[in-house]
């Protein structure tokens, strides 16, 4: 009952309080009923705004080992969008140049991996590209695409001359090795001869002499190439890129 008193007390005090009183009252012992609410609309919100403005992927393309000092305010995402007539304000290309793979790049080397685990494995990682020394690596570690799985008769036949070639015998005996815990030594073949390959598999392509290529690379001293990853879902895209690289 004293309790009760006092309440009843405390409010009749606030009744004859001045405004100023009132509201300070009601600030101090209401305010989460106010703002929590605010709070819960105010999140809503942003996760509508943030959902309703989501840019679509459109592709996803990773080059290693590339020259930084070319690197200039021409958007070579924003070209290939306009290439395909794609509005900016509804896709996103990333053309990612931040990774090198290769022995003189130990620790990179280590790092990019851990990335095309990561991209491969969810499915975001498209087109793989850079020095054939580079490429090979990510060509015998099984990150690219057979082409004649993506490309059509016509396609395969419009890039034959710059074809490049694995040798899925070497892909095979190198998997079973590891999966018996076992290091596979060999040399890799040279990807311009697949009459010297036991299984020639057409798995990348010269883009040495491409003009987009020359944005990214400099008289380099190896061929450069690119293949389609093994995890893309975005076959379509992946061939409309290898176009606008050959325009």
């Amino acid at each position: 009952m004293a309790l009760m008193d006092e309440f009843k007390k405390e409010r009749q005090s606030i009744k004859d309080a001045p405004l100023k009183k009132k509201i300070e009252y009601l600030w101090q012992y209401y305010k989460w009923h106010f703002i929590g609410p605010v709070i819960i609309i105010f999140v809503i919100g942003i996760f509508i705004h943030t959902s309703m403005n989501a840019k679509e992927s459109y592709l996803y393309a990773m080059y290693f080992n590339i020259n930084t000092e070319l690197l200039t305010d021409n958007d070579l995402s924003a070209d290939f969008l306009s290439y395909v007539e794609k509005d900016p304000e509804e896709y996103t290309v990333t053309i990612d140049t931040d990774y090198y793979m290769g022995s003189e790049y130990p620790q990179a080397t280590q790092t990019t991996y851990q990335k095309l685990s990561i991209f491969t494995n969810t499915n975001q990682l498209d087109l793989l590209g850079g020095p054939i020394s580079s490429m090979n690596m990510c060509i015998y570690d099984a990150y690219l695409r057979d082409l004649r799985g993506v490309l059509t008769e016509e396609e395969l036949k419009e890039y034959e001359p710059y074809l490049l070639y694995a040798d899925e015998a070497i892909l095979n005996e190198k998997m079973e090795a590891e999966m018996n815990s076992q290091v596979y030594e060999f040399d890799y073949p040279d990807p311009t001869k697949p009459e010297t390959m036991e299984l020639p598999v057409p798995i990348a392509i010269d883009i040495s002499n491409c003009e987009k290529t020359k944005e990214l690379y400099d008289n380099p001293s190896e061929m450069i190439a690119i293949g389609i990853a093994i995890s893309t879902l975005q076959e379509e895209h992946t061939r409309e890129y290898l176009q606008y690289l050959f325009q």
